[in-house]
């Protein structure tokens, strides 16, 4: 059997709770893409990045095993197949993700993104430092997304004008980062957070 070794889960692959049910699809459409046998591996995941947080925890472990699994075959990856596996783990934690964020875990640069427009990158200037504190509360981004869309329906004008608010906060911040404003940033990140909790 394929075993299954982390802080969540502990057993045969087969029999993993739900939650996990996009990193076993990874690790099966991995396997079969290197045409290596499902069978006599024990996959073990030891990670500090805490899980529902929203800090990419599902990419960050689809992207690790999706790499180890092409050294264990000694066959080499390109990013697009790399990013490719990672966002079948992530169709399962979010519905339809945008792919940010396993592109984002694989970029040496802070990503622009804009959906339908092509990719960019923010070159900051200056060195920056984040402290995350972890709350203790779960989250499930899949569920909290489904909330937004809801909402939007319910009260359009007030969610809306809440995100276009986001949407400008979002290109000062990008301003920000590439003139090493780090007490501007701070306040931003601030702002942004105060309408996230306002939706």
């Amino acid at each position: 059997k394929v075993y299954f070794d982390s802080l969540l889960y502990q057993g045969p692959m087969e029999q993993a709770p739900k939650s996990l049910a996009g990193i076993v699809q990874t690790v099966k459409q991995t396997l079969k893409l290197l045409q290596i046998p499902y069978k006599d591996l024990l996959i073990r995941i030891r990670s500090s990045i805490p899980p529902g947080k929203g800090l990419g925890s599902s990419a960050s472990v689809a992207i690790a095993i999706v790499k180890s699994l092409f050294k264990y075959s000694n066959e080499q990856y390109t990013k697009e197949i790399l990013l490719q596996l990672a966002n079948i783990s992530e169709t399962f934690a979010h519905g339809a993700p945008s792919g940010i964020d396993p592109l984002t875990i694989t970029s040496d640069s802070p990503i622009w993104y804009r959906k339908n427009e092509p990719i960019e990158y923010i070159y900051p200037k200056g060195s920056f430092h984040f402290v995350i504190a972890d709350s203790g509360q779960m989250a499930d981004t899949k569920t909290a997304v489904e909330n937004v869309t809801r909402r939007m329906k319910e009260t359009p004008q007030k969610i809306y004008a809440k995100m276009e608010r986001i949407g400008e906060i979002t290109y000062q911040a990008r301003k920000a980062l590439e003139k090493s404003s780090k007490q501007l940033l701070g306040y931003l990140l601030n702002e942004a957070q105060k309408e996230l909790e306002a939706i």
